[in-house]
């Protein structure tokens, strides 16, 4: 019995997950994407135009998923810190599945070849979760919990850049941080106190 398409769609997607962990970019060939998924070079190509979007969509495929995580975090009845150690703990779970393509694309961004479509789902998809954490950091205001010396705003993308910050880290051989280091610098910066 043949596998349905959208198991084959999902092997590439690992295998190409796989190999950009572990290579560059330019390295990775599509030969050696097929073959890890187990299937025809050209099956590729029925699913991704090319090897930029393949990249594209390793890094996105489980936002759905991941996005909903988070949302249930936020919409949970307790204090803005304890749903923010929540929020630190899977976004250091999702880090360390994506790390290395994010790693890749930090490193790259401008040189990476993403067509303008890719770089706008890729933002897309970033405002969407500085929007969504944003809410969070906003009720940590308004209960008295945080600061308002910055904004929501502000403060969700200090949250997202601290896990590329994480990133840099581990690049240069440094120390990583904690999921617990960086909550503790979370709430130093950002508590009311």
């Amino acid at each position: 019995m043949a596998r349905p398409a959208s198991d084959k769609r999902g092997k590439i997607i690992s295998a190409a997950t796989k190999c950009f962990s572990t290579q560059s970019f330019q390295d990775v060939k599509l030969d050696k994407v097929a073959e890890e998924a187990g299937v025809a070079k050209g099956t590729i190509y029925l699913y991704f135009r090319n090897k930029e979007d393949l990249f594209c969509e390793c890094l996105i495929h489980d936002n759905a998923d991941n996005y909903q995580r988070a949302e249930d975090i936020i919409s949970e009845k307790a204090t803005a810190s304890v749903r923010l150690k929540k929020l630190v703990e899977l976004q250091d779970e999702i880090y360390q599945k994506k790390g290395p393509l994010v790693q890749q694309m930090i490193q790259m961004a401008p040189a990476l070849p993403i067509s303008p479509d890719g770089m706008k789902i890729l933002h897309d998809h970033l405002r969407r979760i500085i929007d969504q954490h944003s809410r969070l950091f906003q009720q940590g205001i308004d209960s008295g919990e945080f600061s308002s010396r910055f904004s929501a705003d502000q403060m969700a993308v200090i949250f997202v850049q601290i896990f590329d910050l994480k990133l840099k880290f581990q690049m240069f051989h440094i120390q990583p941080l904690t999921p617990e280091d960086i909550f503790d610098s979370l709430i130093k910066m950002f508590d009311q106190t």
